[in-house]
């Protein structure tokens, strides 16, 4: 039976592989676009970075808030305003960053988030998957051969 499933397993690897080939081929990545894309949002995309940094002076609810807020009034205001100037015009975030803090949070080049943190974690869970696997199939080893 494990057989069958492992069997019907690579099957489908090797279909989706095949599928991703054809989805990849002739993608081309413009890091131009790319960046430009990212600004589009004003800053937001990195929002969560500002209220982290906040939160670590002034509380999480308070930096939630804070930061929860700014877009609504960016919606409001419109005309060009954006997330960074409704942010810098804040007194709680004036006492806690820099302009230059400030702007260095919003922006995407600067930002990785918890990439290095949930690659790590996957690939934990990835290496202790593999273990247990490999634990069943020598439990089963025996049971196959008789």
């Amino acid at each position: 039976m494990l057989d069958a499933a492992l069997q019907q397993g690579c099957v489908l690897s090797g279909d989706l592989l095949t599928l991703l080939g054809d989805v990849v081929t002739g993608l081309q990545l413009s890091p131009e676009r790319m960046a430009a894309n990212l600004q589009l949002s004003g800053g937001l995309i990195n929002a969560e970075a500002v209220m982290m940094q906040l939160g670590q002076t002034i509380g999480r609810g308070e930096a939630h808030e804070l930061v929860h807020r700014a877009p609504r009034v960016v919606a409001i205001q419109g005309g060009g305003v954006g997330f960074l100037h409704v942010l810098s015009q804040d007194p709680r975030v004036q006492a806690e960053l820099s302009a230059e803090e400030l702007a260095r949070l919003l922006d995407p080049a600067t930002h990785t988030g918890l990439r290095a943190v949930l690659a790590y974690e996957t690939s934990e869970r990835a290496r202790h998957a593999l273990a247990h696997a490999r634990t069943q199939l020598r439990a089963e080893a025996p049971n196959s051969t008789s």
